[in-house]
């Protein structure tokens, strides 16, 4: 599920994340060469624990939280216009020129109209098959502006003529259409429990940077 992400502080969709470096921004690390000193690598690791003790006791949010974020940002929680797509692509490179992707394609359009399966031929035939060139669920902004204005002029079940983008030469069929809508809760339940958790480890984390502060353990720049 893709969601329009109007105010990124609150909707950008979290993922569970892993610490990184950027985690321990500010950390006092000895500059110049690779190898850190025992001492680096001890703190590093007292770090390390005291975000594992107080990001663990961060568990599922409850049923009541999400319900309340839910109620609070409904109106930003939307599913996009989205088209389910499958495509069968031709590419220019340099091992096959212009003329011969696009005759290549053109052929394949001349078995479709005959009455050939768009998915067999998508097989056999594209430069990006597989799966019957099945691209999944599209929103505008994912793929070139040239095949968004071909998909989401398409009607459901229909092939659209070939087309060039900048991959090179395209045949779209599209299955489904579906306007913007907002979410429904159990559509967006997911995404606002990752929301939760990932605002919940932030908030751990800066308690770890506040501790570690008061002891001259980190400082600021």
């Amino acid at each position: 599920m893709v969601y329009r992400e109007r105010h990124r502080e609150n909707l950008a969709p979290a993922s569970r994340p892993g610490r990184s470096r950027t985690d321990s921004v500010g950390i006092g690390e000895q500059a110049g060469g690779t190898d850190e000193s025992r001492h680096d690598i001890e703190l590093r690791l007292r770090i390390e624990r005291l975000i594992d003790r107080y990001a663990g006791r961060i568990g599922t949010p409850k049923l009541k939280e999400v319900n309340e974020y839910y109620r609070k940002h409904r109106a930003q929680l939307i599913i996009p216009e989205r088209v389910h797509a499958a495509h069968i692509l031709k590419r220019v490179t340099d091992g096959a020129t212009e003329a011969d992707a696009l005759a290549a394609i053109k052929a394949a359009e001349a078995e479709i109209s005959q009455g050939a399966a768009f998915e067999e031929v998508a097989d056999r035939v594209s430069d990006d098959g597989g799966s019957g060139g099945n691209l999944g669920w599209v929103s505008p902004g994912q793929l070139p502006p040239e095949f968004d204005t071909v998909a989401f002029s398409l009607a459901p079940d229909s092939v659209s003529r070939v087309f060039r983008t900048v991959h090179g030469f395209h045949i779209v069929k599209v299955y489904q259409h579906q306007t913007e809508r907002p979410s429904s809760f159990d559509e967006a339940r997911a995404t606002i429990e990752n929301t939760l958790i990932d605002q919940k480890r932030q908030k751990a984390l800066e308690r770890v940077v506040d501790f570690l502060r008061t002891r001259a353990i980190i400082t600021r720049e």
